[in-house]
């Protein structure tokens, strides 16, 4: 079945984000990651760029509800509707522009507001309000919409790849008609529920029923395994990981090709900095205790997005309330708000610790946090 997406979305899509794939360097010769994989709790395969995109987007996207299709999308350059190859995810859709050989993120949220404002006509919206005497790290007024970012939604803003991923606000912060504390981004919508941490709404979700997208699951194909980010890491040669006896002194070595990268192995509780193919640095750090499965350290290869300084840290785990203030030298890498960052509250490195994040001994995080640029490989081993 074939629909238009609304004509809204002409006005708006040249604001839609490119998000670059994981660049995958294996060790040995004769393996590959796999190209589909098959997600158990949806019941759909994710393939292809649509793949390399999603990896790096999972924190606005969530899992796909929908095997890819064709339908007929408008962007701002488009002088009529062309049919394109879409997927939906349950946060968001990507759609592939043979044009331009590019996978794109549909920014829905300007979708919503236009949508929510025809459906909700007496709803007030805040004007773009100033920080005024708010200090930088809990505000922040974006000069291309006007509009503020602040506090709670600044602190997801900033965890979860709020450049690339979530987008410039295009509404105040305001609550909702149910009283729900809400605030509207170019690819996203964050909602604050009473009892629960910030989440982006199901706007992925929505537009696909709108679109009448079938949404039933797929039985998993034969030969394409069950997604999980450990298939993406590449096995280690043999003759890799010990000099002089102690691997802890070299580590895996460089795993990724990259000019700088970082390795991490949970086992050992020891972080590997290499640059140009040598060792430069290595310590004992504390990864996630792994009580349940929200504060295990995720494996797998990631990069270095967001930097912060300083932060205070708060949310709910597990349904655990944490705050720790003064977050020194923050440095996100996943797309679970996990980060590297120094720890003060504790000395134990070398064993698990953290809710998740990789805590590291304090000199050693203001060193990394200066030697290590957006975009540095971040590779959790076992």
């Amino acid at each position: 079945m074939r629909a238009r997406l609304m004509q809204l979305i002409v006005a708006v899509l040249f604001a839609a984000t490119v998000l670059p794939g994981l660049s995958i360097h294996h060790v040995s010769a004769d393996w590959y990651p796999p190209t589909t994989v098959w997600m158990d709790s949806t019941g759909h395969t994710v393939d292809g760029r649509f793949l390399d995109v999603w990896r790096g987007a999972k924190a606005l996207l969530g899992d796909p509800i929908s095997e890819e299709r064709s339908e007929l999308v408008e962007f701002a350059a488009d002088d009529e509707p062309v049919e394109r190859t879409i997927q939906y995810f349950t946060g968001g859709a990507l759609v592939y522009l043979p044009e331009q050989d590019a996978v794109v993120t549909m920014p829905l949220g300007y979708w919503a507001l236009t949508s929510d404002v025809e459906r909700y006509p007496s709803r007030h919206l805040p004007a773009p309000e100033p920080c005024d005497d708010l200090p930088e790290n809990e505000c922040a007024v974006f000069p291309g919409t006007g509009y503020s970012l602040r506090q709670g939604f600044k602190a997801f803003w900033d965890m979860n790849g709020g450049p690339d991923l979530i987008g410039d606000p295009i509404s105040e912060p305001f609550t909702d008609h149910d009283g729900v504390p809400i605030q509207y981004f170019e690819n996203a919508v964050l909602r604050h529920e009473p009892g629960k941490p910030i989440a982006p709404r199901a706007l992925g979700q929505e537009l696909a029923v709108r679109q009448q997208a079938p949404l039933d699951r797929v039985p998993q194909p034969d030969d394409v395994p069950v997604y999980h980010e450990e298939l993406f890491i590449a096995p280690l040669a043999p003759d890799l990981g010990v000099s002089n006896g102690d691997s802890r002194n070299y580590g895996p070595g460089p795993l990724r090709g990259a000019w700088r990268e970082l390795v991490i192995s949970r086992g050992s509780q020891t972080l590997w900095a290499y640059e140009e193919g040598e060792l430069v640095l290595t310590t004992l750090v504390s990864t996630g205790v792994g009580n349940v499965p929200e504060t295990v350290t995720p494996l797998g290869e990631w990069a270095i997005h967001t930097k912060l300084e300083l932060q205070t840290m708060e949310g709910v785990i597990a349904g655990e309330h944490y705050l720790v203030e003064d977050v020194p030298w923050v440095m996100y890498f996943d797309d679970r708000a996990d980060a590297l960052h120094g720890a003060y509250w504790h000395n134990n490195f070398g064993q698990p610790m953290s809710h998740g994040c990789v805590n590291l001994p304090l000199d050693v995080a203001e060193y990394l946090y200066a030697w290590a640029d957006i975009g540095t490989p971040v590779t959790i081993v076992e």
